[in-house]
């Protein structure tokens, strides 16, 4: 229960905010809406964070219980990408992944462009058995939901949007996609596509997760990739 409902409010909207109302709630003249971004990073989070003139002096893990605390509301999840710089190879960036606030995908599909011993395992992965089924009626805040459940499943080398992500299990992988239905224009389903050698035990293991988020039988973060 927060004891301070008005300073979570706050921190909530700061990464939703135009620059106008950031410039509001810190009092900076310069500011930058990180949500209009393809990545917040955890050092921009932090960054965010520190607008707020509450919590302007916090030290860096002080922020980051309260980044996890956000995250166990379900708002959102943390992902490791690969670093791009190439001063730090091999090293990692932490991104701060809000579905919601991902960009909407119109296209997708299970297209990488993965060179080396990753790309001879994702042709294995191509070659084999391929199976599709459909989800009924699912609100996008429940896909929301089910993204940040999921997200420990998460594929990064794939890109996350609004309505769509990539997980990995065991040897198969898997699009879920939230997609409009053909017949009843004001529902929308989740569309999950397998591709794999082991695509039908997956498809059981993926139905029954999915089921229990939508059904509010599943706690956060209890998936595991394999």
């Amino acid at each position: 229960i927060s004891t301070k409902p008005d300073l979570l409010s706050k921190i909530l909207s700061l990464f939703v905010a135009p620059p106008w109302h950031l410039k509001m709630l810190s009092g900076e003249a310069k500011t930058k809406n990180w949500a209009d971004q393809s990545c917040i990073t955890l050092d921009h989070a932090r960054s965010l964070l520190r607008l707020l003139k509450e919590l302007k002096d916090f030290p860096d893990d002080k922020l980051d219980l309260l980044i996890e605390g956000i995250q166990q509301c379900g708002l959102c999840f943390t992902i490791q990408h690969p670093s791009s710089s190439s001063s730090s190879s091999g090293s990692s960036q932490t991104e701060l992944v809000f579905p919601s606030l991902k960009p909407h995908a119109d296209i997708f599909c299970i297209m990488p462009k993965i060179t080396g011993s990753s790309g001879d395992e994702m042709a294995s992965i191509m070659a084999t058995y391929s199976l599709s089924f459909l989800i009924e009626d699912v609100f996008s805040e429940t896909f929301s939901l089910i993204q940040v459940k999921m997200s420990k499943m998460i594929d990064s080398r794939f890109r996350i949007f609004q309505n769509a992500f990539m997980v990995k299990k065991g040897e198969s992988m898997a699009s879920i996609v939230h997609v409009q239905n053909h017949i009843l224009s004001d529902q929308f389903d989740v569309l999950i596509t397998l591709k794999g050698p082991d695509v039908f035990e997956t498809s059981k293991s993926l139905l029954h997760q999915i089921s229990q988020i939508i059904n509010g039988e599943s706690s956060l973060a209890t998936s595991t990739p394999d």
